[in-house]
């Protein structure tokens, strides 16, 4: 589980749930629907 959200550069960024930090970053939002696709 992790929150997803909108960096100020207009990339998106992962913060892990179980981690407590940020997983993954500077994201596109082809990557980021592609991550999605891939966890469901």
């Amino acid at each position: 589980m992790g929150l997803i959200t909108q960096q100020p550069n207009g990339k998106y960024t992962r913060i892990s749930y179980v981690v407590d930090a940020p997983t993954h970053w500077n994201w596109t939002e082809e990557g980021l629907s592609k991550y999605l696709h891939e966890t469901n």
